[in-house]
């Protein structure tokens, strides 16, 4: 159902979006940066969503999480920052996003995005969810796992406090 159809026409519907799936940091020119979706049944679409596209969307939502690899790199614009794909989320109108530095591992990735998502459905902001993911992550760790690369390429970027949502979002969207 996450074809790239359904997320143009999401609009200012969108809450909470979360993108587990493929990326590609286009670090020379951000606007090929792109995220890889299900094509879907509407073949005017190609099922890859562009920062190009993002830039003409609106998305109003208050997190955005990226799950995919390399969602925060991009080129440095004097001014501006990193123009990356997160960059892009936040200009369609994502208030806050969580994104990556690097290449995620699927384990830790998929183990920190869960962990993630179960501290915000108990009410914690969204800086203390993300650490509290992390520590998860380093408690259940060896010392190969514990390795830095494995855990903290997950950022936050905007406003860490509250998410203003009830338990029932989390709920009735599982």
């Amino acid at each position: 159902k996450a074809s790239e159809a359904a997320i143009k026409k999401l609009g200012t519907n969108a809450y909470l979006l979360h993108f587990a799936t493929h990326a590609i940091a286009d670090e020379e020119n951000l606007m090929e940066s792109r995220l890889y979706l299900s094509q879907g049944s509407d073949t005017t679409e190609d099922g890859i969503l562009y920062a190009r596209e993002l830039y003409g969307m609106d998305l109003v939502s208050p997190l955005t999480v990226l799950s995919a690899c390399q969602t925060a790199r991009g080129p440095l614009q004097q001014g501006e920052g990193i123009l990356s794909l997160a960059r892009a989320f936040q200009y369609a109108g994502s208030e806050r996003v969580l994104t990556t530095l690097w290449q995620l591992d699927d384990e830790a990735g998929a183990f920190l995005s869960q962990h993630f998502f179960e501290r915000l459905a108990s009410d914690e902001p969204i800086h203390s969810a993300l650490q509290g993911a992390k520590k998860d992550w380093l408690n259940r760790s060896d010392n190969y796992l514990a390795h830095p690369y494995f855990w903290s390429g997950f950022v936050l970027i905007g406003n860490g406090g509250p998410l203003e949502t009830s338990q029932s979002f989390f709920q009735d969207n599982a």
